[in-house]
């Protein structure tokens, strides 16, 4: 991220959330998409799956996990 990402990113609590993630793991924002786990659910939106992944130290990936993406046999 340069300068200018961060200055975005620090105008919304989601951004600034997305900051500290970004700094522990230096990994991809988490990216709403058709058939992905409902997180709204699971964790409250993207804070707190930030948090959690922060608490756990994992990324989003490892904790959301696997196969969510693949399309029943």
């Amino acid at each position: 991220m340069d300068e200018v990402d961060i200055k975005i990113l620090k105008t919304t609590q989601e951004g600034r959330k997305y900051i500290e993630y970004h700094e522990k793991f230096n990994n991809i924002p988490f990216a709403y998409g058709v058939g992905m786990p409902n997180i709204d659910e699971m964790y409250c939106g993207v804070i707190g799956l930030y948090d959690e992944c922060i608490k756990q130290n994992t990324t989003w990936q490892e904790l959301v996990g696997s196969g969510w993406d693949e399309k029943p046999s």
